[in-house]
This record gives C-alpha cells, structure tokens and sequence, in this order.
C-alpha cells in the first residue's frame, strides 16, 4: 500500500512539475530554431517553423505534429530571430538584426506570464485571466474548441474566409 501511495504521490508531483514547467515567464526568449515552447500534454508547441519557400527562413508559430495551425503573420524571419515575452509583456518577433517584425500589441497591459494550453491556444495571462490570445486571432485554422465568431477571418494565400454580421 505504501508504495502505490508513493507512487500515486510521485506522479502527482510530476504532474505538477510538468504543468509549472509550460507556464512562460516574462523575459522568456526563444533564440534557436530547435527550441520551443511546449503545451502540458506536449501535442502542441510554440516556436519556428521552416518556411516552405526557403528551408533557411523560419515563420514563427504553433504547431501540432510538424504542421503549422497558427502563426503570427509576420514575415519569415533567418535563423538568427528570436521570440521575446518582454518585461513590458508584449510578445515580441526580432529578425536576426535584431528589429521588431511582429509583436502581439500588449505592451503594458498587465501580462504576467503565458502558457500554451493543451487545446493549442497560446494566452498571454495576468493574475485573473486572459489579455490575448491566438485563439481570437485566426489564421488558417480552426482548432477544436475554438470559437469562430463575427469579424474574424480565416486566410490563406489568395482566399479568405470572414464571419459577417448578417450571418453571412
């Protein structure tokens, strides 16, 4: 009995470990290609994702498998880029330069941290909730449990698809 316990303990703590460990501080960076940010059940991560017009650019994004359902919409970027949580709390893209290509607006707004959930929903967060979140801001996909409401718009290449407010 005691070693079922301690194994129930065990695992219960390395849950706990597991989900302290996704959740993205501020002055969080990604500096390599390789490294990500990772959602607790690990299906989902954050991070670069090849280009598929040059395999030496990088979008950034997330991604489930090797397949992008997200990204942020900003050029690709070289292999010298990297993805900031700054202090202000604005997610921020720099190209390899080092200027700002990309960055989610909240500057100043009370984020304090960010997680990657297990739906694939990357959230900027304070204290009580969320400030901004990829889910409010489509790009090409719609992921389960995600809403598709009036004035978001879904893109692709040369083809849109927005949710009007007469339904159509």
């Amino acid at each position: 009995m005691k070693n079922t316990c301690f194994l129930a303990t065990g695992i219960f703590h390395l849950c706990i470990i597991a989900v302290a460990g996704n959740v993205i501080n501020i002055g969080s960076v990604l500096r390599d290609p390789k490294e990500t940010w990772s959602s607790p059940n690990f299906n989902f991560s954050f991070g670069f994702i090849p280009s598929f017009s040059d395999p030496n650019l990088y979008l950034v994004g997330i991604f489930f498998s090797t397949r992008p359902v997200w990204t942020s919409g900003a050029e690709p970027v070289d292999s010298g880029a990297s993805l900031s949580l700054l202090s202000d709390g604005n997610l921020c893209l720099f190209n390899g330069s080092g200027t700002r290509v990309w960055d989610s607006g909240t500057a100043n707004m009370g984020v304090s941290s960010a997680i990657l959930e297990d739906s694939g929903n990357f959230v900027l967060r304070n204290g009580s909730g969320s400030i901004w979140e990829t889910f409010e801001h489509p790009t090409d996909t719609i992921l389960q449990g995600q809403n598709f409401t009036l004035g978001m718009k879904l893109a692709n290449g040369l083809y849109s698809f927005l949710f009007e407010r007469p339904g159509n």
